[in-house]
């Protein structure tokens, strides 16, 4: 969060939290002692003293909803971590434009709505810190993927960079982490496997939790406008 303020202190909304790395990240930030407010569009199994929310946060409504009940919740916010998004495999020729606009609504237009209705709960708190789930696809093109999942992800990574020049005077971090092929059902369903990764194996949710920690930690307090690779040597 801000500098001022230690992860154990702060309040951080989750979203995605339902399973993989979300729920992963949901549960690394309530084993360093943060408040933590999970959303997901999916149930979330209760989790130690983690409160759990529903909502659709690819909607304006939905967005202002969870980031008004975590607020009432815990009296304000001092970090987002935005881990939910969705996986399309399709090639370009078979990419609806319904589909085209269900990724780009579920992996971008949710970044920038959490930042527009967040960023003035964090500015309330003195500053903060929001980090948003990019990946190594937006910063090679993408191999398994199709195009909707990859130009998605770099807009995500643009996004950050232009939130994190804009309110670093004010106070609020604006960093991506962009994971190469980890263990969960996404990459199950995209049948991933480690053997190519110069580390040897696939990455596991919780080390992309724990760097998500360590940005949101004094620790990380001079990293703004960063897209982190976390990726096995994949990308280099």
């Amino acid at each position: 969060m801000s500098v001022s303020k230690p992860v154990d202190e702060s309040v951080v909304l989750i979203t995605g939290a339902a399973r993989g790395i979300g729920r992963a990240t949901m549960q690394t930030f309530a084993a360093a002692g943060a408040n933590v407010f999970a959303t997901d569009l999916a149930e979330i199994a209760p989790d130690g003293g983690v409160t759990t929310h529903a909502g659709d946060i690819a909607t304006d409504e939905g967005v202002r909803d969870a980031i008004d009940s975590c607020v009432e919740a815990y009296g304000g916010l001092d970090g987002i971590v935005h881990c939910a998004g969705i996986l399309n495999l399709n090639d370009l020729a078979a990419t609806t434009v319904s589909e085209w606009d269900a990724v780009l609504g579920v992996n971008v237009r949710s970044g920038f709505l959490l930042l527009q209705h967040g960023v003035p709960r964090l500015l309330e708190r003195g500053g903060g810190c929001i980090t948003l789930l990019g990946s190594i696809s937006g910063q090679n093109g993408g191999v398994v993927c199709g195009p909707a999942y990859a130009a998605s992800k770099g807009a995500v990574h643009a996004l950050v960079k232009w939130a994190a020049r804009n309110y670093a005077g004010a106070g609020i971090r604006v960093n991506a982490i962009a994971p190469g092929p980890v263990h969960t059902d996404m990459s199950e369903a995209a049948s991933m496997s480690g053997a190519h990764v110069p580390l040897g194996r696939l990455g596991r949710a919780e080390e992309i939790g724990q760097l998500a920690v360590y940005l949101a930690s004094d620790a990380g307090s001079w990293i703004t406008g960063q897209v982190l690779g976390i990726n096995g040597g994949l990308l280099i």
